[in-house]
């Protein structure tokens, strides 16, 4: 990290690349809701995510973040229906 803290590309990649490889080996978390993988599995994989992955994002940033998974929480419960 440089002097604000904040990651270079180089270490966002390394972050990016490790939590990529974690998330498929599913030991990350033990959750007893099983909507809840699915929630973040299509957080993740959403490309209007990529906006949100910083590690601190604006007030705009967490309400637009926020919106986007509001949006995917319908999509699932759709899917349930």
């Amino acid at each position: 990290a440089n002097k604000k803290g904040q990651l270079t590309n180089k270490q966002r990649k390394k972050l990016e690349s490790l939590n990529n490889e974690l998330g498929r080996l599913d030991y990350t978390t033990t959750v007893r809701d099983p909507l809840y993988k699915l929630f973040v599995n299509a957080m993740y994989s959403s490309k209007e995510y990529e906006d949100y992955k910083e590690p601190v994002l604006t007030k705009e940033q967490k309400e637009n973040a926020l919106k986007l998974a509001k949006k995917i929480y319908k999509k699932i419960e759709a899917k349930k229906k």
